[in-house]
């Protein structure tokens, strides 16, 4: 997309801190909730593409609730985990101008969805980690934020990357990734190896037990949840800010074809069991706006269709 249209929409959006507050399987709750609408017997939702989130323990007891048997949005939004995690959602844009590196789709900018920690998290991290001035669990050639930006400051712990088109109603989400969860994982393992002098040369000032304390400890929620919370505020931020219900999320193999990835591919999981929990359907009919485009018509006659996962929400 172009670098306007995401100027745009930024500008047209709250200005104030957005929170984003999930726990697990907060999405089947979501979904369900968008498919109730006002009000619907559960025997429809049953015969619908979300069936399958039905029988998510959570779920289950919100419907619990349900004498007559029938079920709204706002009672299935009502219902919460013990724990619940908040986290800060922010705008930015990615693109250079090279779409090998940018890894987009087609030529132009993606607009990013942010995942930030709180305060508390924030705290601890630094408290136990004690970061350096090489920052151990950030990389700078990705959308993370940085200081300053919009007057405060939050680390990141994910990203979505999406291409968005308002005049067909169409959003695309190119990716979602964590350096963090990576690199976390990465230095835990060093300690466990025994090779604590590799810390000082990743940018962390704590002790070797402070560290794995949060490794372990404060940071483990987030490791269990943070695909499907980052999908989850994609999700909801293009259908509730930006209006748009048809979604689409590349396959591993298409998503690798398409941006020509041979040495960098992105987990697999990430493409194939987070889309199918979100219930995202195969299809091999892309985006009109990536369809219509002269690379995609000639790479699919050169090599074959293109499988996507398509959400209608």
């Amino acid at each position: 997309m172009e670098k306007a249209a995401i100027d745009e929409i930024q500008a047209c959006l709250p200005k104030e801190r957005t929170l984003f507050h999930y726990h697990q399987d907060r999405y089947a709750l979501m979904l369900l909730g968008w498919a109730a609408g006002e009000g619907c017997k559960v025997e429809r939702l049953r015969r619908g593409p979300f069936a399958p989130l039905l029988e998510k323990p959570l779920v289950k007891q919100a419907l619990a609730t349900c004498g007559d048997g029938a079920v709204d949005r706002a009672s299935l939004e009502a219902a919460w985990a013990e724990r619940c995690n908040t986290f800060l959602l922010t705008l930015g844009s990615w693109g250079s101008g090279d779409q090998r590196w940018d890894q987009t789709t087609r030529k132009g900018s993606n607009l990013v969805l942010r995942l930030n920690f709180n305060q508390g998290h924030d705290r601890a991290f630094r408290a136990m980690v004690k970061p350096g001035m090489r920052h151990p669990f950030r990389y700078y050639g990705h959308p993370v934020m940085h200081h300053g930006e919009r007057n405060y400051w939050r680390e990141t712990l994910a990203w979505a990357r999406m291409d968005i088109d308002l005049d067909r109603g169409e959003a695309l989400i190119e990716e979602i990734q964590s350096d963090w969860v990576r690199l976390v994982n990465a230095v835990a393992k060093a300690i466990g190896n025994g090779h604590a002098h590799y810390l000082g040369d990743e940018g962390v000032g704590g002790e070797p037990e402070q560290v794995r304390a949060y490794a372990e400890e404060v940071f483990a929620p987030y490791r269990k949840l943070w695909d499907q919370a980052m999908l989850a505020a994609a999700i909801r931020f293009i259908r509730e800010e930006l209006g748009l219900r048809r979604i689409w999320y590349h396959s591993w193999e298409g998503g690798n074809r398409l941006k020509r990835l041979v040495y960098s591919q992105p987990p697999r999981s990430l493409y194939t069991k987070l889309p199918r929990r979100f219930c995202f359907r195969k299809t091999e009919q892309p985006p009109s706006f990536i369809g219509e485009t002269k690379p995609y018509q000639k790479l699919v006659r050169k090599t074959g269709p293109v499988q996507w996962h398509q959400l209608e929400v």
